[in-house]
């Protein structure tokens, strides 16, 4: 009986030592993108329990990160989100979970590279609302297709600048909105993979714009006790406008907007009865 019990045990370890699995891919040399959808296939002899460890190595394989415990396959396929990281020193591995000599990993290392990477504004930059700057990143393994978007309150809003952009050189002029604040972000975003994407490293800054008065502007000879149409470009300026002329220097409200009498961008002036040719609003 002992004999019997001693000769089922050594074919039970034979059979598992008869087992195999290559790992296809990734072997070595394939480029990936971060958050793309990956197929990683394995082949295998011998009778496995096809439950199975997945994991993956960043630095050559000193340390692995688990992709999967325990997942059943019996094609020898797992479909993987590659993880948001930068590697030239990435390997694979696939292990069976009930049998931990029976493992393989990728002959040679392969890449993972971030497909957009923000290049500006980037954080500490300062620009003025209504003045135009190129937003700038580098991108590999998109669509080349992008939804572009700011945000004002640090990531906790944002607001679309362009969708659906076709772009190939990694340039978008912007018209910087006219919104002062010093918690500014800029996002850009793979238009079919949504997942690809870069924001701002840190925050950056927008001043209020150059107020810009229309009339008078300078050469106008107005008359006294008389209605005069005060106005401006209502775009740049982003909170209440204060209206004031001076005489020679001296100083003199008109008016502040909101005023029930002041509309969007101009105000209707009654002059008052004075002459003066250095007059200015």
């Amino acid at each position: 009986m002992k004999k019997l019990l001693l000769f089922i045990a050594v074919l039970f370890i034979s059979h598992l030592n008869a087992q195999t699995i290559t790992v296809t891919a990734p072997n070595g040399g394939e480029v990936l993108y971060s958050c793309q959808q990956y197929t990683v296939t394995w082949t295998q002899t011998g009778s496995p329990s096809n439950y199975w460890n997945i994991d993956y190595s960043l630095d050559g394989g000193t340390i692995w990160s688990s992709v999967s415990s325990n997942y059943l396959s019996t094609n020898g396929t797992f479909v993987w989100t590659v993880p948001n990281v930068q590697s030239s020193t990435v390997l694979m591995r696939v292990k069976d979970a009930l049998n931990s000599s029976t493992v393989d990993q990728s002959n040679a290392y392969f890449t993972i590279n971030v497909p957009v990477v923000l290049t500006s504004p980037n954080g500490g930059e300062t620009w003025q609302g209504n003045t135009v700057h190129n937003i700038t990143w580098n991108a590999q393994g998109t669509s080349n297709i992008y939804n572009i978007a700011y945000s004002i309150d640090g990531g906790a809003t944002w607001v679309n600048i362009v969708t659906n952009y076709s772009n190939v050189t990694g340039i978008y002029a912007w018209t910087v909105p006219n919104l002062p604040s010093t918690n500014c972000l800029v996002r850009v975003m793979d238009y079919v993979q949504n997942c690809m994407q870069d924001v701002s490293n840190a925050v950056f800054t927008i001043t209020p714009a150059t107020p810009i008065l229309i009339t008078p502007n300078g050469g106008e000879v107005l008359n006294s006790q008389c209605n005069y149409a005060i106005t401006w470009n209502a775009a740049s300026f982003y909170s209440t406008v204060k209206l004031e002329y001076s005489l020679f220097f001296t100083v003199y409200p008109v008016l502040s907007y909101p005023h029930p009498k002041v509309r969007e961008q101009q105000l209707l002036y009654f002059l008052p009865d004075v002459s003066h040719s250095r007059c200015r609003v």
